[in-house]
């Protein structure tokens, strides 16, 4: 559980409880076109999801607060056969509040259950971004959508309660993912939702394009609500579609606080 609060000209957590699994690392600065923003990294120094992990992420961005969240490696999840795993992430932004979460994808491995449950409050003028990448396994050994199953589910509401937008994606290889609403022939998928009143579905056109010119399928829209908009690619592995959605995410980003992402920093 963390606070992120504007002090002094600059974004710092007010307040930071970690246990568990789950362990929060010292806040950095590292976006020169936007000193303000603190970058937090979640870690997991057990190496991954474990069956009848229950996992917790909650975040409140205060006013005038900008804040990254990101990990630090693709999130493993083992094999589980008798239990699933949950992990539930809220994150509270303020009125005038900028957050983004931008996890690597997930890489659930044979057998494994998932279930990611998300509920999130943004004021009216506040921002968040979320991105989410979920792969087919462990293609270096020949493992292709050999997990039993991924489901996340997504809501975001104002402060006095109303509903903006809720989605649920819900991945069972076993009973078959080549259907409509599926698959198909795709074996990874990467979605980015950009929460900000009235942004509009085509800041996405130049990754549109993109995804066209490398032979992907995507698509984009508004969210209900004029809450935002939404961007989504199907991919053959999870690194094309993590590409995908970074830059989707630079674009949102750039739209919402004026630049894009620094590259990558790893520790």
């Amino acid at each position: 559980m963390a606070v992120a609060a504007s002090v002094g000209g600059r974004t710092a957590l007010r307040s930071l409880y970690t246990e568990g699994t789950l362990k929060a690392m010292r806040v950095h600065y590292l976006d020169t076109a936007l000193p303000a923003m603190a970058f937090l990294t979640i870690a997991s120094p057990g190496g991954g999801v474990l069956q009848g992990d229950r996992l917790e992420v909650d975040i409140s961005v205060e006013d005038g607060a900008q804040l990254h969240v990101g990990t630090t490696s693709a999130t493993r999840i083992y094999s589980m056969p008798q239990a699933h795993a949950e992990a539930r992430t809220r994150f509270t932004v303020a009125r005038g509040a900028y957050a983004e979460f931008v996890p690597d994808p997930f890489m659930p491995y044979a057998g494994s259950r998932f279930a990611g449950v998300s509920r999130h409050v943004v004021a009216e003028e506040g921002g968040l971004v979320l991105a989410e990448v979920v792969g087919p396994g462990r293609q270096a050994r020949g493992e292709n959508l050999a997990y039993g199953s991924w489901k996340s589910e997504m809501e975001v509401r104002r402060p006095d309660g109303r509903l903006l937008f809720r989605e649920t994606t819900l991945l069972c290889p076993a009973d078959g993912l080549v259907g409509l609403g599926m698959l198909g022939s795709w074996l990874a998928i990467g979605s980015l939702y950009a929460v900000s009143t009235g942004l509009n579905a085509s800041i996405f056109d130049s990754v549109i394009a993109w995804c066209a010119e490398k032979g992907l399928a995507a698509g984009c829209s508004e969210l209900p609500s004029t809450a935002g908009c939404w961007f989504r690619v199907l991919a053959h592995d999870a690194p094309t579609a993590h590409d995908a959605v970074t830059r989707a995410w630079a674009l949102a980003r750039t739209r919402l606080v004026g630049s894009p992402p620094p590259a990558a920093r790893r520790y």
